[in-house]
């Protein structure tokens, strides 16, 4: 299956592991960030990326991390096709 991944700084360790495990399984994987630690980074510029993409069938799926997950819900919900 083809899966996006994005995070912020605040699901940056978490997301490490889940890429590891999503690959072994077999999954195609597109990571879309964070590719470092930056406490300075901001979810929209991550989040809305992969959302965009799974509204544009470059994805089927996508798993997006991050401290709370309220910012990054509206993010993925406000995402329109191209």
């Amino acid at each position: 299956m083809k899966v996006g991944i994005a995070t912020d700084h605040d699901g940056f360790g978490l997301e490490e592991e889940f890429v590891i495990r999503l690959r072994n399984v077999g999954h195609d994987l597109t990571d879309f960030g964070a590719h470092s630690l930056n406490p300075g980074d901001d979810y929209p510029d991550f989040i809305v990326p992969v959302a965009d993409t799974v509204v544009a069938g470059g994805v089927e799926r996508a798993v997006s991390i991050c401290g709370n997950g309220i910012g990054e819900y509206v993010c993925a919900n406000w995402s329109k096709p191209a």
